[in-house]
């Protein structure tokens, strides 16, 4: 009797460990824990933090956009800051009041061509089809929770510079020409100092969101990833439990078909005895 109950429990623990083992080489193909290993309730809350991350990698490409284009932004305006520079060149030349008409006249078409260069950047320049130079505040998104960070981009048409009707023919067109061109050029570099620190904002906003990407994926991956080097010692020693109870239990009925032989053979003995 003890042999029947003892080949039982060997049989069942041999089915046990084959079955963790299965659930094991299971876990270490699809790299994700199973709920019949582990804690279901940890297993949702490891996969409700990987899901967070796809929020957060979203956000995060929004700031890698929104630093391009505050890149690209100021790239502009550091052309027209190059051709404010220019114009005034040309204001100081033209207010010299030796210059024959002549020279005035020359210088005054000139500027007129950088006047016409400032006009068409303000009305053409684009990002992906948005129009940066003609004034306006672009949102992007800061992360998963729906919080934005604004980008504010100046207009740089001549009306908006002040460099309207700008004549460098007459001595006075020069002096007005010069006044104002000041103030374009401040307008401007006050344009270009916000824009970089805009940009700095973003810059730091796309870090935190990494870092918050990289610690959800950690806190994520130990609730509900695989841990494979683990899972394998693991597997591998439910294999070994699982082989020796089958040993075990092929071992014990041998031993029984022994003692069953040895007593048929003992009654043998009696009975020509007897």
């Amino acid at each position: 009797m003890n042999s029947v109950v003892n080949g039982v429990s060997t049989a069942s623990g041999a089915s046990s460990a084959y079955e963790s083992y299965a659930l094991r080489a299971k876990e270490i193909s699809s790299g994700k824990q199973s709920s019949e290993l582990n804690s279901p309730a940890l297993l949702q809350i490891g996969q409700k933090l990987l899901n967070s991350v796809a929020g957060s990698e979203a956000a995060r490409s929004d700031l890698e956009n929104g630093v391009s284009f505050s890149q690209t932004v100021q790239g502009s305006l550091g052309g027209v800051n190059d051709s404010l520079s220019s114009l005034r060149t040309l204001s100081v030349r033209a207010n010299d009041g030796t210059l024959s008409q002549q020279d005035r006249d020359s210088l005054n078409t000139e500027a007129q061509q950088y006047l016409q260069q400032l006009q068409q950047w303000s009305q053409t320049s684009s990002y992906n089809g948005v129009k940066y130079l003609q004034g306006g505040s672009f949102s992007v998104a800061a992360n998963q929770n729906g919080d934005t960070l604004s980008i504010d981009t100046p207009d740089t048409s001549l009306d908006s510079l002040g460099l309207s009707g700008m004549d460098l023919s007459t001595p006075d067109g020069a002096v007005n020409a010069l006044k104002a061109l000041d103030k374009a050029a401040d307008s401007v570099s006050e344009s270009q100092v916000t824009l970089g620190s805009e940009q700095k904002v973003l810059e730091d906003a796309y870090d935190s969101q990494l870092q918050y990407e990289s610690d959800m994926l950690s806190a994520g991956s130990n609730l509900a990833d695989t841990d494979v080097s683990k899972d394998f010692v693991q597997a591998t020693i439910d294999l070994i439990q699982g082989n020796a109870s089958l040993a075990v239990q092929a071992q014990g009925a041998t031993m029984s078909m022994s003692i069953l032989n040895l007593i048929g053979n003992t009654q043998g003995s009696f009975r020509k005895a007897a």
